[in-house]
C-alpha cells in the first residue's frame, strides 16, 4: 500500500473540490468584499457511499503520483527519534556532521568545522525508516553549502558571541564550553583553537550575511557557496550511512557544554 500523505492530499482536494459562481473578480483584481457563492453536494460516508463518486478526487490525486513516489523513498533509519534541541541534540549533531563530511568527501577538501542553524530544523526525524519526505520536511529551505576559510583568531569571535548569549548554533568538528556566558573551552579536532591557523568552515550561505545575526562572511578569508542544495546533500550523507550499514542513534556526543547561563 502506497503511503499517502494527509496534508498534501487534503489541499489537493480542498483547491479542487471548491466551486464558486461569483468570486468577485473585478477586472482581473479580486474583491474581498463581494460575496461568495459556493455550491456543494452532501454524501453519507458510510458503507453506503458509492466509490464511484469520488473519481474526479482520485484522478485529481493521480495526476502528482509521480511526485509523490519519489518523497517516499527509504534513504535511512534509526533507531530511535532523532530530536532537535538547544544547545546539543541528535539531529543538529547530524546537521552540522553531514555538512562538515559530505563537502569533505564530495569537494576533496579538509573541512575542520560544520556550522549551521537550529531555525533551519523545522521538525525531527522519526523512529524506523526515514524517506526523503522526512528529510524535506526537517529541511525545507533552499539554502546551499558554503565553505568559508577563517583565521582561528576570527573564530574565537564567533564563539566568544555565541557565549555571550549563551547559546550556539549546531556545530561539528568542535568542542565547546561555556560558563556564566563566557567560552571556557574551545576545541577543533581535539585540539585547543589555535589563533594563527585558518580553519575551513561548511556552512550555509544563510548564514554568510547575517541569518541569525551570524555574519560570518565578515570573519572570513575566502568563501565559495557550492550549488549543492542542503536538503539534498542531507539525502545523499544518509544514503551513504545506510550503504555502510549505520542507522542514526538518538545519542549525543557531548561536544557542548554550558552552564550557568540562565537568564
Amino acid at each position: 500500500m502506497k503511503r499517502l500523505y494527509l496534508p498534501f492530499i487534503l489541499a489537493i482536494v480542498i483547491l479542487g473540490g471548491c466551486r464558486s459562481a461569483n468570486v468577485g473578480d473585478q477586472g482581473g483584481g479580486f474583491d474581498r468584499n463581494a460575496p461568495l457563492d459556493y455550491q456543494w453536494d452532501l454524501h453519507s460516508v458510510d458503507d453506503r457511499y458509492d466509490p464511484a463518486g469520488v473519481t474526479a478526487i482520485t484522478e485529481a490525486i493521480g495526476r502528482y503520483d509521480d511526485l509523490i513516489e519519489p518523497l517516499q523513498e527509504i534513504v535511512g533509519h534509526s533507531t530511535g527519534l532523532i530530536y532537535t534541541r538547544r544547545p546539543e541534540s541528535p539531529l543538529s549533531n547530524f546537521a552540522a556532521d553531514a555538512l562538515r563530511f559530505y563537502a569533505q568527501e564530495t569537494l576533496g577538501r579538509e573541512v575542520h568545522i560544520g556550522i549551521t542553524n537550529f531555525g533551519g530544523i523545522r521538525s525531527d526525524l522519526p523512529s524506523g525508516a526515514i524517506r526523503v519526505y522526512d528529510i524535506y520536511s526537517v529541511f525545507p529551505f533552499d539554502n546551499y553549502l558554503a565553505l568559508v576559510d577563517i583565521k582561528g583568531s576570527n573564530l574565537r569571535k564567533i564563539f566568544t558571541r555565541m557565549a555571550s548569549r549563551g547559546s550556539v548554533e549546531a556545530l561539528s568538528g568542535v568542542e565547546i564550553g561555556i560558563d556564566s556566558f563566557k567560552l571556557v573551552k574551545c576545541n577543533i579536532g581535539g585540539r585547543p583553537l589555535d589563533d594563527s591557523k585558518t580553519y575551513t568552515v561548511a556552512t550555509i550561505d544563510f548564514l554568510l550575511n547575517g541569518g541569525d545575526s551570524m555574519k560570518l562572511r565578515e570573519f572570513s578569508e575566502k568563501t565559495e557557496v557550492t550549488g549543492h542544495v542542503m536538503r539534498d546533500l542531507y539525502v545523499q550523507y544518509l544514503k551513504g550511512l545506510t550503504d555502510k550499514g549505520i542507522k542514526l542513534t538518538p545519542d549525543i556526543d557531548n561536544r557542548i557544554t554550558i552552564v550557568n547561563c540562565e537568564k
